[in-house]
């Protein structure tokens, strides 16, 4: 463990104006050309709907082309290209989104107010649709990043913490084929509840629109959970607090995993134990989250997430496996868990400050 903890700190140590831009000229034309950019269950999008509607219907002229952007790959690249060729300011990137001539506007009150006097300004002489020469490929969120972020997550000193506790109680009884399913399904709970949990937001932050806006906010929010963790590798527990589960929850969570006496129980368990271990695990989950939501469609980040976390759970399994094969005992465990709870601060201070910043400078 050792060994390992030692190469995981190599690696991380090395780990708002409104912009216009003129791109087409709308001479000689006879239709006037509009693209609307929206997702499906985003609220501000469903509200603009029936307002391009009506236009098309005032407006015979008017041509609407239309793109979902959730789950559709291609649709975010031409979006993204074409905010490029506008000069839309990142933090105001978001939908729903129309470009009709020289112009985009952003979000429902805008397109509300100033659209129709655009569509109008086009009637006499028509309008193309915007050019995409030149457009810039769109670049898919780094697995390297999601695989780094997930295994920094993995060995954080809670989720390896509760893990053997619980699988010290269940060793007490000496039965290695209830132990290793017990192990097993408090991982498949883990997991499932992580990732429905990880759904759950990933889908609430694109219905609002807001996915450049939280992924900034992440991007802050993994360099302050970072600078706490250090906090704790320099001086454990100062400040008065620890990045941890804080201590009113502990004795709930001993109470619910010794009724995780079963393989039923240890999955059941499991669904609870998360809600209460996320505040101190969730931050590298958070900052992905964050990442996915602004870089990826919904069906790819779906396929990420499933992948981040099997990498999450990973640890788990290794550790029911090395009890099972009596490799090691939770009591030797337990102490390295505690020897490497310093380093372990390190490291995932070291990642969450550099995720951070590399968000705040563009870089991811």
């Amino acid at each position: 463990m050792k060994n390992i903890l030692i190469i995981l700190f190599f690696c991380s140590v090395l780990v708002f104006s409104k912009g216009v831009c003129k791109i087409v000229q709308c001479e000689g034309m006879d239709s006037v050309c509009l693209f609307f950019f929206y997702g499906d269950g985003c609220l501000a999008c469903e509200n603009v709907k029936p307002f391009i509607s009506g236009l098309e219907q005032k407006y015979p002229q008017l041509s609407v082309q239309r793109f979902e952007v959730y789950d559709n790959r291609s649709n975010i690249n031409l979006l993204n290209s074409l905010f490029d060729k506008y000069g839309i300011p990142e933090e105001q990137r978001v939908i729903p989104a129309v470009f009709i001539g020289d112009k985009c506007f952003v979000d429902e009150e805008q397109i509300i107010s100033g659209l129709e006097g655009a569509i109008q300004s086009h009637l006499t002489t028509g309008c193309p649709c915007p050019s995409l020469e030149g457009d810039k490929a769109f670049t898919p969120i780094s697995l390297l990043v999601v695989t780094w972020a997930a295994l920094v997550d993995s060995i954080n000193p809670c989720a390896i913490g509760v893990l053997i506790f619980m699988l010290s109680l269940l060793s007490a009884s000496k039965d290695k084929a209830r132990l290793i399913k017990a192990g097993v399904a408090f991982a498949a709970s883990i997991y499932l509840a992580y990732f429905f949990f990880g759904l759950g937001i990933l889908s609430a932050i694109q219905a609002t629109g807001l996915s450049y806006s939280f992924y900034r906010f992440v991007g802050i929010l993994a360099i302050i959970i970072g600078i706490f963790n250090i906090k704790d590798f320099i001086r454990y527990g100062s400040l008065g607090f620890v990045m941890e589960i804080p201590t009113s929850l502990k004795k709930l969570l001993n109470s619910l995993l010794k009724t995780a006496t079963s393989p039923v129980g240890a999955f059941t368990t499991g669904f609870a134990v998360c809600l209460i271990e996320l505040p101190c695990t969730g931050g590298p989950y958070l900052y992905i989250l964050g990442l996915m939501a602004d870089k990826t469609t919904r069906l790819s980040a779906i396929s990420l997430l499933l992948y981040y976390n099997f990498i999450f759970i990973l640890p788990f399994i290794l550790i029911t496996v090395l009890i099972f094969l009596e490799t090691s005992s939770t009591k030797k465990m337990a102490h390295s868990r505690h020897k490497f709870t310093r380093l372990m601060h390190l490291m995932i201070g070291l990642t969450m400050i550099a995720l951070g910043v590399a968000t705040l400078l563009g870089l991811l």
